[in-house]
């Protein structure tokens, strides 16, 4: 039974099976360093999914920040900005080259500094929101100015904020189906950008690996290159490919585990092995 977590606490391995994924901040423990994949690949294992990972960009709190707008280097937004951390991500490095970033005014700084403050925020929320204020924060006096330092098309950049000012103040809809209340306008000088990509300094963008060992969905058992199970080879958790292989929430991997190990225990069981 292989299940010794996934791999993305061995930098050769994602640089060789996800390399759009080699800079992000890996997330896991010490033990997700893809033995047991390589484990199972050395007794004839086939793999699936290798490159896919999951990377969590969450801006909200404060959600002043979910209010404001992510862009790519075109200028353009690509999602609603109130998306689960795990979708946000992984259009910013899976459909952008891992850039984008999140451009907002002065009134929803002060917004932003406010929400900091809440009570309720625990420790590590609020903190992550001041930094990134303070000091992962592009300032200029307009738009134009702005777009040229981050390197942004000022033209996709002009005609973005004035489509979602349009939807802001009621008069269209919004391209993505945001929420009117989860939109403010950004009009009010200066303006700022925040680095969200996937190496940004002050924002860790945290990533996680999906790929590993193809199993038998009845049983668990490691199947070979030509689909079929090896006997007495079974796979579970991150090492072996699960419930947790296009998209991500919170929970999947105590999920998969549960299900995953108990699915080849009682296979195991059955078959006497």
């Amino acid at each position: 039974m292989l299940s010794a977590g996934g791999f993305i606490m061995n930098p050769k391995m994602v640089g060789h099976f996800a390399p759009a994924y080699a800079s992000g901040m890996p997330n896991g423990t010490l033990g997700d360093q893809g033995s047991g994949i390589l484990l199972g690949m050395s007794a004839g294992g086939s793999t699936a999914l290798m490159d896919k990972v999951s990377a969590w960009r969450f801006i909200n709190p404060p959600k002043a920040w979910a209010q404001a707008i992510a862009v790519s280097r075109e200028g353009t937004r690509f999602v609603d900005e109130t998306v689960y951390g795990a979708t946000l991500g992984e259009h910013i490095v899976d459909h952008h080259g891992g850039v984008a970033w999140l451009i907002y005014d002065q009134t929803l700084r002060d917004t932003a500094f406010r929400q900091a403050r809440d009570k309720r925020l625990v420790p590590f929320q609020r903190d992550v929101t001041l930094i990134n204020l303070l000091f992962n924060a592009r300032k200029a006096k307009t738009i134009a100015r702005l777009a040229g330092k981050i390197g942004v098309d000022p033209t996709g950049l002009a005609r973005t904020i004035a489509q979602y000012n349009a939807a802001a103040h009621g008069s269209a809809a919004d391209l993505f189906g945001k929420e009117p209340e989860d939109m403010r306008p950004i009009e009010t000088g200066p303006y700022y950008a925040m680095d969200i990509s996937i190496d940004s300094r002050f924002l860790p963008l945290p990533v996680i690996t999906f790929g590993g060992l193809r199993v038998a969905e009845e049983s668990g058992q490691v199947l070979d290159s030509g689909g079929k199970p090896i006997a007495g080879l079974y796979a579970a958790g991150r090492t072996a490919v699960g419930i947790a292989s296009q998209t991500y929430v919170s929970g999947l991997s105590f999920a998969d585990c549960f299900f995953s190990g108990r699915r080849a225990a009682r296979h195991a069981a059955r078959a006497n092995v």
